[in-house]
């Protein structure tokens, strides 16, 4: 039950930014669109930031995480790109609208999540250098996922996740070697 409650608190949430904006979001806003009493907001979150961290994250494990044993991780490149662009209203909207969280950050440590998956279903030998270059690597992936979200003029989504998977590949080549 509480995580059906976050889900409906983060729906909310999603929708009044959209149409309000991320510095017009109030809680009072969120709980009223989600049908809910104010304080039950309180009892799952401490502000918006901590609902805005808990909805990227949710969001990040339900595209990433949770496909990880029955997708194949191109696929879920795929997904994931699909999954910010469909939502690109939200998602600019928070990345130009607050300073607070680091969503690209966020973004980022899923993609490293499901990076390291593959090394070690790969098994490649893993050297601490190596976390390094996967950081720097999913950095750059989200990076440009998120200029792509925030510009005037964005490229096809396919075509962000054609490049991380070629990003990848490459990596994981050298990786091997």
């Amino acid at each position: 039950m509480e995580y059906i409650t976050k889900k409906k608190i983060a729906r909310a949430f999603q929708t009044v930014v959209v149409q309000q904006g991320f510095d017009h979001t109030s809680v009072k806003a969120i709980m009223h669109h989600a049908h809910l009493r104010r304080q039950t907001f309180y009892v799952y979150f401490r502000d918006k930031f901590e609902l805005l961290v808990w909805f990227i994250n949710d969001r990040m494990s339900e595209t990433i995480e949770s496909n990880i044993n029955y997708l194949q991780w191109p696929e879920i490149i795929k997904i994931t790109c699909y999954e910010l662009d469909a939502n690109r209203e939200f998602y600019k909207e928070c990345f130009q609208n607050q300073n607070e969280i680091d969503i690209t950050a966020i973004i980022a440590n899923h993609f490293a999540f499901l990076f390291t998956h593959l090394v070690k279903c790969e098994s490649i030998k893993f050297l601490s250098e190596d976390k390094t270059l996967i950081w720097l690597l999913c950095l750059g992936i989200t990076h440009s996922i998120v200029h792509n979200i925030t510009t005037n003029h964005p490229e096809d989504y396919e075509q962000l996740a054609k490049d991380a998977i070629i990003s990848i590949n490459i990596s994981l080549k050298n990786l091997k070697n």
